[in-house]
């Protein structure tokens, strides 16, 4: 009788092995997808801080251009040329929006890009000294302008930064050129 159990165990060891077997490979996959998807969020959480980074650098290069460069230098040229068209006084207008998208260039920026980037804002402006086409001195202020974008990583993640600023200034007109002085712009805020 004893020999009878001993053969009739031996048959049940195989059933045993492939159900173990058959359990450490569900476990195995388990873990292999949870990883994987750890892996993926994980991805996509650094492409969404390198887009952050990159929005946060250009807002710094836009700002130096709005204090004092070229777009700032555009606006202020914008508004006194139409307060030179109109007359004395050109007050609340509303300009914009403005459209553009910029590439970046530049070791480890590849796969970066600024969408769908917008300028608005309201202007009053107000002669002092002549006006129209003799216009010699003039007050310009600029309010609520808007500067916005979406920083894109490989055309999925994105930020979105959004800009509020205010200008208030002093033009002096001699022989048609132009200078500023007495000029302030404030970022009011920024998100």
């Amino acid at each position: 009788m004893i020999k009878k159990t001993i053969k009739n165990r031996k048959g049940i060891s195989i059933p045993i092995v492939m159900a173990v077997a058959v359990i450490l490979l569900v476990i195995g996959a388990v873990i292999l997808s949870v990883a994987s998807g750890n892996l993926g969020t994980s991805n996509q959480e650094k492409n969404t801080k390198q887009a952050y980074f990159i929005a946060k650098s250009s807002m710094k290069v836009i700002d130096r251009s709005i204090r004092n460069g070229e777009i700032g230098g555009h606006i202020k040229n914008m508004v006194l040329t139409d307060l030179i068209n109109s007359g004395n006084t050109a007050v609340n207008k509303n300009w914009g929006p403005f459209a553009s998208s910029a590439g970046y260039s530049g070791k480890g920026l590849a796969g970066f890009e600024a969408k769908d980037m917008r300028i608005s804002f309201k202007s009053s402006s107000q002669a002092t000294s002549g006006s129209g086409s003799d216009l010699q001195a003039a007050t310009v202020t600029i309010n609520d302008m808007k500067v916005s974008f979406r920083s894109l990583y490989n055309g999925r993640e994105s930020y979105r930064v959004t800009a509020t600023y205010s200008y208030t200034g002093y033009a002096n007109i001699q022989n048609g050129a132009r200078t500023w002085g007495t000029e302030t712009w404030t970022l009011v805020n920024i998100k």
